[in-house]
């Protein structure tokens, strides 16, 4: 399989074609750990280098670990939808993802939902309240906005969003505490066609809404609690 014990959980999405639509759009560009970067939606500096936290697959599968993501990957890879091939990069040749005509035909018959990929988790990589996600969430319950916690944490109001979101999916912090139900009601009426695309559901949404809002309630929608 994808290593030895491994946690195995049936997908919520139709993660195949998230994969395969990805790496349609952006052939030849990037390798395996990037890709799941971008589908976890990571602000990664080499994401923001390459201006792919500006694809709109960028954060489509957040709600799930980076090494879930990868591991997706790899079985797409292991069931010949998708192929590696090297491109030099910085001098150095690179592994990159295309997709084969065996995946091309799979996304063209619009079959990708027969096809079941397992949600594995690496062992020892299971969520973990780091330091940072308690801080945050024990801001947030203590200065009652995004804002005042971002200040008194000294950092971004984006990065503030992100912490919480783990910790809502880690049970430390409920979505109460930081999206108003008002809110919650018109983000969860967005997200029913394209439950699994943060950039989707954004494009059905009011501009003051955010990414962090949105992030917020895919979170409490896949939360272990």
């Amino acid at each position: 399989m994808l290593g030895s014990e491994v946690k195995q959980e049936r997908q919520k999405e139709d993660a195949c074609k998230v994969v395969l639509l990805a790496v349609q759009a952006h052939p030849a560009q990037i390798g395996v750990d990037t890709f799941a970067f971008l589908l976890k939606g990571s602000r990664s500096k080499k994401l923001a280098m390459m201006r792919l936290n500006g694809s709109k697959f960028f954060g489509s599968l957040f709600y799930h670990a980076t090494d879930v993501i990868k591991n997706f990957i790899k079985q797409c890879l292991q069931l010949g939808f998708l192929t590696t091939v090297e491109m030099s990069v910085n001098a150095y040749p690179t592994p990159v993802l295309i997709l084969t005509e065996t995946g091309k035909n799979l996304l063209e018959s619009k079959a990708t939902s027969q096809v079941t990929l397992l949600a594995v988790k690496d062992r020892g990589r299971e969520p973990k309240a780091t330091p940072a996600i308690k801080e945050t969430c024990e801001a947030m319950r203590k200065h009652g906005s995004v804002e005042n916690a971002a200040a008194q944490r000294g950092i971004a109001t984006g990065t503030v969003y992100d912490y919480l979101a783990e910790g809502i999916l880690l049970g430390l912090i409920g979505i109460d505490e930081v999206v108003s139900k008002e809110l919650q009601a018109i983000i969860k009426e967005a997200m029913k066609d394209n439950p699994e695309r943060i950039k989707a559901i954004k494009t059905k949404l009011p501009e003051n809404i955010s990414y962090g809002q949105i992030k917020c309630v895919v979170a409490s929608q896949n939360s272990i609690q």
